[in-house]
């Protein structure tokens, strides 16, 4: 392996991530076409793996936090609420305003645990 090619190695995480995040993004879209949701075609691929990933890090770590677990399928809801966040915005400002409405959320269940509107579930992937 020469020098360079050392830098370019993926991590396992990455590696994981460029197998489950193209399943994410279609179970995402499919989901929101159901329903007439976000996200649409307004949110690249990759900006849909950038909100699941940064929803799911700030609820896990607010809920450690709080010496809570959340589950997977309950993320999966919050994280498709945050599409609709991220989709009400416009312009410029739409990842700023984002930030701050994730920030504000996290805040708000550290202080005073999880919001009922989050406490649903969303499954994505059928085990069956």
């Amino acid at each position: 392996m020469g020098f360079f090619n050392f830098f370019k190695q993926k991590t396992k995480y990455e590696k994981l991530l460029s197998m489950v995040g193209p399943m994410l993004v279609e179970a995402y879209r499919n989901i929101a076409k159901e329903r007439g949701l976000a996200p649409t075609s307004k949110t690249s691929d990759k900006k849909i793996i950038e909100i699941y990933l940064s929803v799911e890090a700030a609820f896990k770590n607010a809920a450690s936090q709080r010496n809570e677990t959340l589950g997977q399928e309950n993320i999966n809801y919050i994280a498709f609420f945050f599409y609709q966040v991220y989709e009400g915005y416009e312009g410029d400002l739409c990842d700023v305003l984002f930030q701050n409405q994730l920030d504000y959320e996290i805040k708000k269940y550290i202080k005073e645990g999880l919001p009922k509107r989050f406490q649903q579930e969303l499954v994505l992937f059928e085990t069956e």
